[in-house]
């Protein structure tokens, strides 16, 4: 890490009264992630570091940065972050409106076929004697 990227942090840590190593390890408390994003911000403001690069100083991935920087673009650094809740889709409901599963149309059973019996001569075969046999369906 840079001296004045732990100088950025640090003087962050010490505004936000937060620790230093709380910035870089994983945390998720309201308080640590203000100051990470104030960090973050003042890191890219000095123009010589990637979002890759704040990434790699801090311990997170670098969308989790680009996150931080997109929620500073549209609101202030003091916002108060928002989790929405995920949308629970039902299962095994069929044209549930609230669901977003399309309803597949259902399908018409089969029909059996009767097997019919068909009078076969046979070549040489005295007319008077006949035989039924079974002919296959086709269709």
């Amino acid at each position: 890490m840079n001296s004045t990227v732990r100088a950025i942090i640090e003087s962050v840590a010490t505004e936000f009264t937060v620790p230093v190593e709380r910035i870089t390890e994983k945390c998720r408390s309201p308080r640590v992630v203000r100051a990470r994003i104030e960090a973050v911000r003042r890191i890219k403001a000095s123009g010589k570091y990637s979002t890759h690069q704040i990434a790699a100083m801090l311990n997170h991935d670098h969308t989790t940065i680009l996150f931080y920087l997109g929620r500073l673009s549209c609101k202030s650094p003091n916002a108060r972050l928002t989790w929405r809740r995920p949308k629970i889709r039902h299962l095994g409901h069929r044209g549930c409106k609230h669901c977003y599963v399309p309803v597949k149309p259902r399908q018409k059973p089969v029909k059996k076929v009767k097997r019919r019996l068909y009078l076969i001569p046979y070549a040489g075969a005295d007319f008077s004697q006949y035989r039924f046999k079974e002919r296959p369906c086709h269709g």
